[in-house]
């Protein structure tokens, strides 16, 4: 599996956030892949999904993020 993804994502105003407290812990069943994001100069985000999201991605999927407007 090629590790391109060539996609922009847009997260709108919108967006469903959840916010995890400290020492929240999860744990996959599946295979996982995990894109780190650098925001500004010190911080960090990580956009996690399973493998066969990967391919539907690099397929050219499209993608629906949820919001508080569905």
């Amino acid at each position: 599996m090629k590790n391109i993804l060539g996609k922009g994502i847009t997260i709108p105003m919108t967006a469903i956030l959840i916010e995890n407290k400290s020492g929240m812990k999860r744990e996959y069943a599946v295979d996982t892949v995990e894109v780190l994001i650098g925001i500004g100069k010190d911080h960090t985000a990580s956009l996690i999904m399973d493998s066969e999201a990967l391919k539907a991605l690099q397929a050219g999927e499209e993608i629906n993020i949820e919001t508080i407007d569905n």
